[in-house]
């Protein structure tokens, strides 16, 4: 049957159905695997082997795994597992272990017999790997031989070679090298310390592997035989503890809906947590040993089964915590932990896996946790006691916060709008060509106001220090005229009222100056959006601007240079051309005239703009925390050395 045509001046029939074939499709559609073509999502496709790896040791195939980074780009992942077959697969009639690295849903863990539990599932896995390689080579011991397999671009060179037969009959494992193509990533450099950072959380993971991890002329490290209570002991070092690590683990048996049908899943789930004095709620999760940046109902578990287990504690020695219905919030606010499950086929949020949405293992975790948490407080009454005073003390900060809030509304409407001192708009309405300039209020605010483009780009000047969002009391820092000129500025809201689709611009600016004063404002500026605003900075619309350190004044007409060497070199070039000139060092912005901040500030064109960008969401915090903590002589140090410029 003929289909008809639109009336519009284009058709839409079965012939424009396009069908990808399973490279093209990873290739053009990239984020949908891993989550984007940024340096952060190219080391997902480390982690994708080393997934499959890990899954043989979990079921008890092998104990190690090697990784080494080579000088020409390349990354070798070795493991002592069973070795992926190579013999033909009698439904396919291809080798199977082409199937796995040509096949987005193929694979030993899909049909549930080979693993119980499995990190290289929903769609993202060797084959992905494979496909956004510019060249990849898998070595297999297996069946007392040497096989191989060779892919460019993600296109096979030939089927699988027998290499011939192994000195060491009884051998097995599988090694695959390869690279990052080039044609999808701008940078196809693999970061060491990225690397050895998803080594080590895995360690913790899996106490029962050696991981050994070298580059070539580099160093060399090897981890095993950590637990999960030493990642959360590590992620607490510098904390104020409340209370002790309290441990536990199960294996349930959990019921999971699938349509009509239920199945019956094996659940097994392992867990630290322990109370800091913090006022957020922080978890490192896992499943299948896969890390859930997100959290999801694993975590969602850990946060019921705590106020579940500290009610029932508080009933049984009648205890009164509040004559108030009391939040989830009031009991999980200062709770830290680390949970990692082991569970068939999960439901993820998103191709990533950054969020698990299996909500039928909240429950089994929820209760199990009460119990052991009731067990620890019947038995530590004095620990038990500080826990309580804790959520008390939640209870009172969210009052004040709700307070707050209402009162910041009200003081956020009364700050005019383009009043001196504060904000100067711009003319546009058009949010993705407006941008927002925050500078340091003085004598030269005039000159900022005199240079930029006033159509599109709005000043606002912040009088003195911003206040350290880290330390503050949320009250007090919602309550502070210079945040509330921002949250006014912005317009997008903050905490859980913000919303993205409010900001009035596409880039929010800061200008400091280049001594330790303006690094250390620059710092706390970017901790005040980090802490109330995280989404700005996610979305990428935070951004700092980098000035100028010398002027080359020559023939009327000046050379700007940012750096010593910098300066070392023209100096040389123009000394060498015998030219004559003046070199003027800016100690500040504030000593720049309109026209020179023009030029080099505010220029789209010319200036330098430098992207504040969190790729990992824990190091950001850790990283704040010690920069903005109350270790004084550290915090000195690290912003007047590097500020907070790319977090």
């Amino acid at each position: 049957m003929a289909e008809p045509k639109g009336k519009g001046k284009s058709s839409y029939t079965s012939d424009d159905i396009t069908k990808l074939s399973n490279l093209d499709a990873v290739r053009q559609r990239t984020g949908m695997y891993i989550g984007g073509i940024g340096k952060s999502n190219m080391h997902h496709l480390i982690n994708e082997i080393v997934n499959n790896s890990v899954d043989e040791i979990v079921e008890g195939h092998g104990d190690t795994i090697n990784i080494h980074l080579r000088k020409d780009g390349f990354i070798e992942i070795e493991d002592n597992g069973r070795g992926i077959p190579v013999a033909i697969n009698k439904d396919t009639g291809m080798a199977a272990v082409r199937m796995v690295f040509e096949d987005l849903h193929a694979g030993g863990k899909f049909g549930n017999k080979n693993y119980a539990a499995s990190g290289g599932l929903n769609g993202v896995g060797a084959s992905v790997t494979n496909f956004l390689s510019e060249e990849l080579t898998v070595f297999i011991k297996r069946s007392g031989h040497l096989w191989k397999l060779h892919y460019i671009e993600g296109v096979v060179q030939g089927d699988v070679a027998d290499m011939g037969p192994l000195e060491n009959k009884k051998e097995t494992g599988t090694k695959v090298i390869f690279k990052p193509t080039a044609e999808i990533f701008a940078d196809t450099t693999f970061d060491f310390e990225h690397i050895k950072k998803f080594i080590e959380e895995q360690s913790y993971l899996i106490p029962q592997c050696k991981i050994i991890l070298s580059e070539e002329d580099g160093e060399s490290f090897e981890f095993h035989g950590k637990t999960i209570k030493d990642l959360l002991d590590k992620r607490n070092k510098a904390k104020n503890i409340i209370s002790p690590v309290v441990e536990g683990n199960g294996n349930k048996e959990v019921i999971s809906k699938r349509g009509k049908n239920e199945v019956k899943k094996a659940l097994y789930f392992n867990y630290a947590v322990q109370v800091v004095a913090s006022d957020e709620t922080r978890f490192t999760s896992f499943v299948n040993n896969v890390g859930t940046s997100n959290g999801g109902h694993h975590v969602k578990g850990l946060e019921y089964g705590f106020k579940k287990g500290i009610e029932k504690f508080a009933q049984a020695k009648k205890i009164r915590i509040t004559s108030e219905k009391t939040k989830l919030q009031d009991f999980t606010k200062g709770l830290s932990g680390v949970i990692s499950i082991n569970y068939s086929e999960p439901e993820f949020v998103g191709q990533t896996k950054d969020e698990l949405g299996s909500s039928e293992v909240r429950v089994p975790i929820q209760n199990a946790f009460a119990e052991v948490l009731f067990d620890f407080c019947m038995n530590n009454p004095k620990e038990a006691k500080k826990l309580i005073a804790k959520v008390k003390s939640n209870i009172s900060l969210r009052k004040k916060i709700e307070e707050a809030k209402n009162n910041a509304v009200k003081s956020v409407s009364s700050i005019g709008i383009g009043i001196p001192g504060k904000l100067k708009h711009c003319q546009s309405k058009k949010p993705e060509e407006c941008e927002l300039f925050l500078v340091e209020w003085d004598s030269a605010a005039w000159s900022w106001i005199m240079a930029r483009n006033s159509r599109t780009q709005a000043i606002l000047s912040l009088k003195g220090k911003v206040i350290n969002a880290f330390t503050a009391n949320p009250a007090k820092l919602l309550a502070n005229k210079e945040v509330q000129s921002i949250i006014n500025a912005l317009g997008c809201g903050y905490l859980d009222t913000f919303d993205i689709s409010k900001l009035r611009y596409n880039k929010v600016i800061i200008f400091t100056d280049l001594d330790s004063d303006g690094y250390h404002i620059s710092a706390l500026l970017t901790t005040l959006f980090f802490e109330l605003m995280p989404e700005l900075i996610l979305n990428g619309h935070l951004y700092k601007a980098k000035g100028p350190l010398y002027a080359f004044s020559v023939n009327n007409k000046k050379i700007y240079v940012d750096t010593e060497q910098e300066k070392d070199k023209v100096k040389a070039k123009l000394d060498a051309e015998g030219k004559k000139y003046k070199i003027g060092r800016y100690k500040g912005l504030g000593e720049m005239n309109p026209d020179e901040l023009g030029e080099t500030m505010m220029d789209p064109f010319k200036r330098k703009l430098q992207k504040v960008t969190v790729d990992d969401i824990e190091e950001v915090k850790q990283y704040i925390e010690r920069v903005m903590g109350d270790d004084t002589d550290l915090k000195f140090e690290l912003t007047q050395n590097f500020g907070i410029d790319s977090i």
